[in-house]
Formats: structure tokens, C-alpha cells, sequence
């Protein structure tokens, strides 16, 4: 029973990545996934619906739990890629108020009950310390980040939330299912002129580890 119990953990184990630190299998894509159903790609819906994206991923998660890694659908795979990617994309805008390095951060305020942001609300790191004292309205340009937002209805996140990100990127109105994979598969490199964070003075320490957080 003991012994059961044990290779029921170190399958788990595998599957995860959990003991060598990595997956056991290797998956990049060479194409954006078609839905066939509605035509749609996934690298496009992580703009438009994020929050179903991960429902699915975790729903497909806990279904292969106990599955050899064998058995993982190409769309499980796909959908874990995409997930993980929008964890690490590198703004390029440039910050509108120092105007020299790369945004990180956007802020929002509240306008009769929902979430509201311009184009003063993004920051490079630097400027985020100097400029931000509530910082828990703070975050990073991270696809997770998006998920408070939907609550507010589509109409705001659409026309609010998402410009925003647009504008970060440096992407068009309108993101075509191409445009939309080649933004998930560029690199994670940060670009030259994000270098802020090594001319922040020490005395800032504490709020860098603190805006780390977000």
C-alpha cells in the first residue's frame, strides 16, 4: 500500500516537472491553435476572454493529473505555452514621464465603481517609486493581472483595461490571429533601455522588494 502510494506521488512528480525542475515533455508551437468550433485562436482569446483560457487550463490539469505525460492533448499543451507566456512579455512603450526607459507597472483608479486608467497611469519602475504612494493599485503588465478586471463587464474591459496593454506593447486596435502568435513567441528578453532598476538608489529597497510582489 505504502509502495502504491509512492509511485502514485513520483508519477505526479514527473508529470509536474517536480523532480527534475523541468516538464518532461517539450512543446513550442509553430503556429496559432484554431478552434475549430468558432475559428477563433487561442492566442487571440488570451486577449479577449484570459479568465475562460485558464478555467480550461486548470479544468484539463486536474483531468490528467493522474495521465502519463503521453496522453496530454496537444490543446493542453498549447493552452499551458500561452499561459506561461503571458506571464513574461516585455513592454516597449517607452514611460511618458521620464521618457527614457521601459514601462513595467499601470495604476488605476475608481470612477463610480469600476476601474479606470489613461495614459499617465503607466510607469517605468523608477518613476512607479517615485511617484506611486498606494501601490496596491499597482501592477505589473502580466496577462494574470487581467483576471480582477472582467468582473467589471466587457464593455469597460474592452475599451479600458485592454487599450492599456495595447499600448504597453505597442500592439494595433485590432490583433489578428498572426500578430497575436507572433507576440507570444518573441523572446522575453528585456529591450536595451530597461536598465532602471540597477539607478534606483538604495534607500528604495524596501518598495522594490514590494512592487516585486505585483
Amino acid at each position: 500500500m505504502v509502495l502504491s502510494r509512492k509511485l502514485i506521488v513520483l508519477k505526479i512528480l514527473i508529470k509536474k516537472g517536480g523532480i527534475l525542475g523541468t516538464k518532461p515533455y517539450y512543446y513550442e508551437p509553430l503556429r496559432p491553435y484554431t478552434i475549430q468550433k468558432n475559428n477563433k485562436t487561442l492566442e487571440v482569446l488570451m486577449f479577449l476572454d484570459y479568465c475562460k483560457l485558464v478555467w480550461q487550463y486548470n479544468k484539463l490539469e486536474k483531468e490528467a493529473e493522474f495521465k502519463d505525460f503521453r496522453e496530454i492533448s496537444d490543446y493542453h499543451k498549447h493552452l499551458e505555452w500561452l499561459i506561461e507566456r503571458g506571464e513574461d512579455r516585455i513592454p516597449k512603450a517607452v514611460c511618458p514621464h521620464c521618457r527614457s526607459n521601459i514601462v513595467k507597472f499601470y495604476y488605476y483608479e475608481w470612477s463610480k465603481g469600476v476601474p479606470t486608467f489613461s495614459i499617465d497611469d503607466i510607469f517605468c519602475q523608477k518613476c512607479a517609486l517615485d511617484k506611486i504612494v498606494n501601490i496596491s493599485r499597482l501592477l505589473r503588465f502580466k496577462f494574470s493581472n487581467l483576471k480582477q478586471f472582467y468582473k467589471y463587464g466587457e464593455y469597460n474591459f474592452l475599451n479600458n483595461i485592454l487599450p492599456i496593454y495595447k499600448m504597453a506593447f505597442k500592439l494595433p486596435d485590432r490583433i489578428t490571429k498572426e500578430i497575436a502568435f507572433k507576440f507570444f513567441k518573441e523572446s522575453h528578453e528585456a529591450p536595451p533601455l530597461q536598465q532602471e532598476v540597477s539607478r534606483i538608489q538604495l534607500t528604495s529597497y524596501s518598495r522594490i522588494k514590494q512592487l516585486s510582489l505585483f
